[in-house]
């Protein structure tokens, strides 16, 4: 731990020891004397701890200041044959982007790798089938999130870069040993201030004591279970690694390495090819599916073809028959005015 962590921790015990003496010592006029010294021989062992505690943190930064650090406090670098380097900490991310032309295989392949090398799948989210307007199967996608042993990490990535076409991949590195070290060392200061305020408290007679006690003692079993969760949290990263995986179902996978002429030449045909059958097979099926459709436009279109037809014939027919008719009264009107132009006569 480095010292102005501790020093964080050091002085709020100092002054609560201190007002845990002057507390008792003042609630003690009517305890015995004997009871009054047990106190004070007590407080003087938790202060005393906690120096050597001070000590101990205070070596430990300089340690971790010049590289890494033992687990009690001395330099990796020295010739001491009981001094020892910390185990690294380790935290490796693997990021991929898969193709594939057999989805279903590859995702059974990869659930079968993980369950041979102990790991399991923290998350997966894959779409299922469907259809298009055209009829086709439309391509599925898959996202999955996986936790794999660090020393079987390198086995898995291989075995999915043989089974599909991996277009991308990426990989971090965390370390994290001195930030575990330095929790370690304050669990373990922790757990020293959590024994001695057991030990005061089993002997204060006061309820002041008391009070101030249970609350400092609150504190620092929270802080406790923060360190230790946090340590879960650091060693399962360390011993299981993640992989995320980005999976996409494709008709033809994408190159992965350069092409001569003729590669890109039969590349290209075999692409066109396919998109102008995809294209004349839409055309055929939107064709056939709108058929009905098709079929009462032209009868409407057909109707409305035939009644302006057919209208110019009938307009010519009543013409003609008004015509015929105006030309009969024109001549009942002749033949009533020659009578009476020969009666003049």
């Amino acid at each position: 731990m480095k010292k102005g962590n501790f020093s964080r921790i050091r002085y709020p015990s100092f002054l609560l020891t201190a007002a845990l003496i002057l507390s008792l010592l003042a609630g003690g006029c009517g305890s015995s004397s004997s009871d009054s010294s047990a106190v004070a021989e007590t407080a003087a062992v938790f202060e005393n701890d906690s120096q050597q505690n001070m000590a101990a943190a205070s070596e430990n930064g300089a340690g971790a200041s010049a590289g890494i650090t033992s687990s009690f406090g001395s330099p990796s670098g020295t010739d001491d044959s009981d001094s020892f380097s910390l185990e690294r900490k380790l935290i490796r991310t693997v990021s991929m982007n898969v193709e594939t032309t057999e989805f279903d295989a590859l995702i059974t392949s990869i659930q079968e790798n993980v369950s041979r090398l102990n790991g399991y799948i923290e998350r997966s989210d894959i779409s299922g089938n469907s259809i298009t307007s055209q009829g086709y199967s439309s391509n599925r996608y898959g996202s999955m999130t996986i936790r794999i042993p660090a020393d079987s990490l390198n086995d898995f990535v291989t075995q999915v870069e043989a089974d599909g076409n991996v277009t991308y991949k990426s990989e971090n590195v965390s370390d994290v040993t001195l930030q575990y070290s330095d929790v370690e060392s304050r669990l373990k200061t922790l757990r020293t201030e959590q024994e001695r305020l057991w030990e005061l408290l089993a002997i204060a007679d006061t309820t002041e004591a008391i009070i101030a006690l249970e609350e400092r003692l609150t504190e620092v079993t929270i802080e406790i279970e923060s360190s230790e969760s946090r340590l879960r949290y650091l060693d399962n990263s360390v011993t299981y690694n993640t992989v995320t995986l980005s999976i996409d179902e494709v008709d033809t996978e994408s190159p992965t390495q350069p092409e001569n002429i003729f590669q890109q030449i039969r590349r290209g045909f075999s692409q066109n090819l396919s998109s102008l059958l995809s294209f004349l097979s839409a055309a055929v099926i939107g064709i056939l599916s709108g058929s009905p459709t098709l079929i009462f436009i032209l009868l409407m279109a057909l109707l409305i073809w035939l009644l302006f037809k057919k209208l110019p014939v009938k307009i010519r027919r009543e013409r003609k028959k008004k015509l015929h008719a105006s030309e009969d009264i024109h001549a009942v009107l002749q033949e009533d005015e020659e009578p009476d132009s020969e009666k003049k006569s």
